[in-house]
């Protein structure tokens, strides 16, 4: 992905920056904030905050688009009430480590988001959505009770947690009945808005949704 155009990464991934955005405006009211693991840069846009980005080669994309994206942890000189982890802590070989790195960038009452794909997801029921997982380049597969346990020992309580359904009915559907992603995508006419509504409510219910959201704070 850090391969591809920037503005088809943006394009990408801004139905999840949008969301993000929405549920997190309020608490991100007159909050100085740091998204680690920027990516293209979506989510900084949305809320002009601080991002840190290790790819060095989005660095010149950044300054034309005049975000102030950092590069490494070096470079960062202020504390934040808030640093969003959205995708990112599954990707870091040491992630306690790197919690542990963070928690000095923080405000006294500062608290860091955290957002990660779901292992309990209901989608590994099905073995080529099994297999296809399992491609990903993860150091780490979490669920709910692994996660809460890490952030224990990193010295973090949850203090919210949430079940996210980041793929509609139709992408599941899609996956048993043609074995591909992109359900969402190819079947994107067919209008199950209602349908699409109780099955993610049943997920959430379940615990069994794609992702899973955090609000932690140090111990």
């Amino acid at each position: 992905m850090y391969n591809q155009n920037q503005n088809f990464w943006i394009e990408n991934t801004k139905t999840d920056d949008l969301r993000r955005y929405e549920y997190f405006k309020n608490l991100f009211k007159n909050k100085k904030i740091l998204d680690f693991g920027a990516g293209a840069g979506g989510f900084v846009r949305l809320n002009n905050c601080d991002g840190l980005e290790s790819d060095l080669s989005l660095q010149e994309f950044f300054k034309g688009e005049n975000l102030n994206i950092y590069s490494s942890l070096s470079q960062v000189k202020e504390k934040y009430d808030f640093i969003t982890m959205f995708h990112v802590l599954e990707h870091l070989e040491n992630p306690k480590q790197m919690l542990g790195y963070l928690s000095d960038y923080l405000k006294k009452d500062g608290r860091i988001i955290i957002e990660v794909p779901n292992l309990d997801d209901i989608l590994l029921l099905n073995k080529t959505f099994k297999d296809f997982y399992y491609i990903n380049y993860h150091f780490f597969y979490y669920n709910m009770d692994s996660l809460s346990i890490l952030l224990e020992k990193a010295n973090f309580k949850i203090e919210k947690k949430f079940f996210v359904q980041r793929y509609n009915f139709l992408n599941h559907l899609y996956w048993f009945v043609k074995k591909q992603p992109r359900g969402h995508i190819e079947w994107k006419n067919f209008n199950i808005a209602f349908v699409d509504k109780i099955y993610q409510n049943i997920l959430k219910f379940l615990k069994k949704t794609d992702t899973i959201l955090v609000i932690v704070k140090k111990i």
